[in-house]
């Protein structure tokens, strides 16, 4: 199930790099609908083939930005937060029930916190799949792996030159949540 959410900002502006931030904000209206569940999906998650996933994606778009030293400023205050998950009793209800309990997004940057005020939530139609689907990103892909630095496994943020990798590991994430 897919929800639209629409933002107000009350700040001019969001730090670049506000991905990890929006997940704990995420992960913060479930906390007001099932605090239980909010800490069973952060800590333990969903295990496939020894790893954990978390089931749900978000995507944060902006009306109107300019980008400008690491920030991106905000031109008109109106943000869309999409939030999708296949677990709509456990995840997509709660987070709807913390909407309306929290009814503001935060998201924390180094220097500030940049304010939204949740204005509407939306469940948007079910896409129907047929055959071979082309896909647009809603916001940047966000991919990892393991690779092995001085002896030990480290968390590898994959690069758009890792070309290979990149097709290789979103394939297999893709088929390990289907």
């Amino acid at each position: 199930m897919r929800l639209k959410l629409s933002l107000i900002a009350q700040s001019n502006s969001v730090t670049i790099n506000y991905n990890y931030q929006l997940s704990a904000a995420v992960y913060n209206l479930l906390r007001f609908g099932s605090p239980e569940f909010s800490s069973f999906l952060h800590d333990i998650g969903f295990n496939c083939n020894g790893k954990k996933y978390k089931l749900f994606s978000f995507a944060l778009r902006f009306e109107r930005i300019k980008i400008s030293n690491q920030e991106i400023e905000l031109l008109s205050p109106n943000a869309y937060l999409h939030i999708t998950s296949p677990l709509i009793d456990d995840f997509i209800k709660n987070v709807v029930i913390g909407t309306f309990e929290n009814q503001k997004i935060e998201i924390h940057g180094n220097y500030k916190t940049s304010k939204f005020n949740i204005h509407q939530v939306e469940a948007l139609p079910e896409i129907e799949f047929t055959g071979e689907n082309k896909f647009s990103l809603l916001s940047p892909l966000i991919l990892s792996t393991k690779k092995e630095y001085n002896g030990s496994l480290k968390q590898y943020f994959l690069r758009f030159t890792d070309t290979n990798d990149i097709n290789r590991i979103l394939t297999q994430n893709l088929k390990n949540k289907y």
